[in-house]
C-alpha cells in the first residue's frame, strides 16, 4: 500500500502552545523515572517513524499524553483518533528495573501472517501478539503487540512490523481528527528536540 503521508520530521516548526502547569508537572514525573532515557528514545523513534506527518498533524490527528487520567503506571500514551496506538506501562509504579516496563503497540495484521508472528514471538523475548486486545473504535485489521521496552528496537527492525505499524496508523488517521484532549506539547518537544 502506498501511503501518501510523510513520516519523519519535516522542516516545519512546531505550533506555539500555552504553558500548562499540570502538563509540565507530568513531564517532571517522567524525567524523574530511572528509566526515562530508554523511554525517551523509544518515544522519539515511534513519533518520528510511525506518526504520519507528526508536526503538521500534532494535536489534530494524534496526541501524546503523560500519566493520562493521573494513572501512575502509564507514563506515556499516544492516540490517533479515538484509538490508543502506543503506551508504555508497568504494574510497578516505581519501577527500578527496565524489564518491568512493557508496551502495547498496534500493528496491522494484513502485514503479519501466522508464520511471521510465531517467528517474531520466538525470536523476541516476551513478545506476545494478543488478538483479543482490541479497541471497538479501531480498525478491523488491528493486532496488538505486547512486549518489554527493552525489545522495542529489535521488534520494529523487522520490515513487516515496521510497515504494519505505519499502515495501521495512517489508515486510522483517515477516520478523522482526534477526539481526546490532553496533548502534552512540552513532552513532545523534549523528546523530539527540534
Amino acid at each position: 500500500m502506498k501511503i501518501p503521508y510523510q513520516f519523519g520530521l519535516s522542516q516545519n516548526t512546531f505550533k506555539e502552545y500555552d504553558f500548562d502547569q499540570n502538563q509540565s508537572d507530568r513531564v517532571k514525573k517522567i524525567i524523574a523515572l530511572k528509566d526515562f532515557p530508554p523511554i525517551k528514545d523509544i518515544c522519539k523513534h515511534y513519533i518520528e517513524n510511525f506518526i504520519p506527518s507528526p508536526i503538521e498533524n500534532e494535536e489534530e490527528y494524534w496526541m501524546c499524553s503523560c500519566f493520562p487520567g493521573n494513572k501512575r503506571n502509564i507514563p506515556v500514551r499516544i492516540n490517533i483518533w479515538w484509538h490508543e496506538v502506543f503506551n508504555i506501562s508497568t504494574s510497578d509504579t516505581e519501577s527500578k528495573v527496565i524489564s518491568k516496563w512493557y508496551m502495547v503497540i498496534f500493528t496491522d495484521k494484513r502485514n503479519l501472517n501466522e508464520k511471521l508472528i510465531k517467528q517474531l514471538e520466538k525470536n523476541i523475548p516476551e513478545l506476545k501478539f494478543d488478538k483479543n486486545y482490541r479497541y471497538d473504535k479501531g480498525l478491523d485489521t488491528q493486532l496488538a503487540a505486547i512486549l518489554p521496552i527493552k525489545s522495542y528496537f529489535k521488534f520494529v527492525k523487522d520490515e513487516n512490523v515496521f510497515q504494519s505499524i505505519r499502515q495501521y496508523n495512517y489508515e486510522l488517521s483517515c477516520k478523522g481528527r482526534k477526539a481526546h484532549k490532553g496533548h502534552n506539547y512540552e513532552f513532545v518537544r523534549l523528546v523530539l528536540k527540534k
